[in-house]
């Protein structure tokens, strides 16, 4: 039998990367639960399947430079029925209003890297005629944006998290052998939970809570400079300037 082609939801370079998974019985029981949910009353799946693995297609395998591995989706939905998740971690490419985790991280990088002049860059909507909060300038840029799990139920926060541990797991193995001196932020207890897996002695591995937690709390988010450590880092070790 032919294999199916993934680089239409990957990219070339990492749907051979990620062969050996996306042709594996785990692969396909996610598929399958996935769907099996989907077609259950009252149930809705977020992002839009096409979306899911689009933090790949914006962050070509052979630019990447970093990892930025957050904990879930979002998983909620705007007024006009749209998902905010959009398939890159912490990217809002539908919303008119900045999501609260990713203006906890705006506010960490103009605070510890920009000195208070940081001005998120626009991602312009031809459609609305409007900027939105699309990160994919940064995956563009090297930076790969993605949560331990890829999707959720629809209000359900975490429903997923399960579900795509064996997916996260090989991506950062593969990562972890493949690639050298990447910068990598893990962003709340989830993500943390797979540093053992970065054993690659040339990666930067930083570490943080999820501005989630501030926000629950109602305090400043601890942040632990990430990004500006991430940032002297690259330019030191990799001569790479992050523009955030």
């Amino acid at each position: 039998m032919e294999k199916k082609d993934y680089s239409q939801f990957f990219g070339q370079e990492w749907a051979r990367l990620l062969d050996s998974f996306l042709h594996s019985k785990e692969y396909k029981f996610i598929g399958q639960e996935l769907v099996r949910q989907k077609s259950l009353k009252n149930v809705e799946i977020t992002p839009k399947f096409s979306d899911i693995f689009r933090a790949f297609l914006e962050c070509p395998y052979w630019k990447m430079s970093t990892l930025i591995l957050g904990q879930d989706v979002y998983p909620n939905k705007n007024p006009n029925g749209t998902y905010v998740a959009d398939g890159i971690a912490f990217s809002a490419k539908e919303n008119k209003s900045v999501p609260v985790s990713l203006q906890f991280i705006h506010d960490a990088i103009d605070e510890s890297v920009y000195n208070g002049d940081y001005a998120p860059m626009c991602t312009f909507n031809h459609d609305t005629n409007e900027c939105t909060h699309d990160l994919k300038y940064l995956a563009n840029s090297g930076i790969l944006l993605v949560n331990c799990a890829y999707t959720t139920i629809v209000g359900a926060p975490g429903a997923h998290l399960t579900l795509w541990a064996p997916f996260t797991k090989f991506l950062i193995s593969a990562i972890n052998e493949h690639k050298d001196s990447i910068g990598v932020i893990l962003i709340g207890t989830s993500a943390k939970s797979y540093k053992p897996l970065f054993t690659n002695k040339t990666f930067k591995i930083l570490e943080c809570e999820h501005p989630a937690a501030a926000l629950y709390k109602k305090r400043k988010w601890e942040h632990n400079n990430v990004f500006k450590d991430l940032t002297d880092w690259h330019k030191k070790t990799n001569n790479i300037q992050i523009n955030w």
